[in-house]
């Protein structure tokens, strides 16, 4: 069910069941909560290693190059 409808069965209908059906529907708010943030970092993350991963191809490429150059500048003495 959900916050439209009821998450316990009511035996009584006294307090007690209103409670714990507030309480249920607050748990499963805060758990939709978490869901929705979890969602996000996901995607934060993923975006994150796409940018550590072009990162890391850019610096490979600059350590091919700066040896390069290296071994020209020893040439050179």
């Amino acid at each position: 069910m959900g916050p439209q409808g009821e998450y316990i069965t009511r035996i009584t209908n006294d307090a007690r069941e209103d409670e714990l059906e507030d309480n249920i529907r607050k748990v499963s708010l805060m758990v939709g909560n978490m869901h929705n943030m979890a969602m996000d970092m996901s995607t934060e993350i993923s975006n994150q290693n796409c940018q550590l991963d072009r990162l890391c191809n850019k610096t490979i490429s600059n350590e091919v190059r700066v040896e390069s150059a290296n071994k020209r500048a020893k040439q050179l003495l």
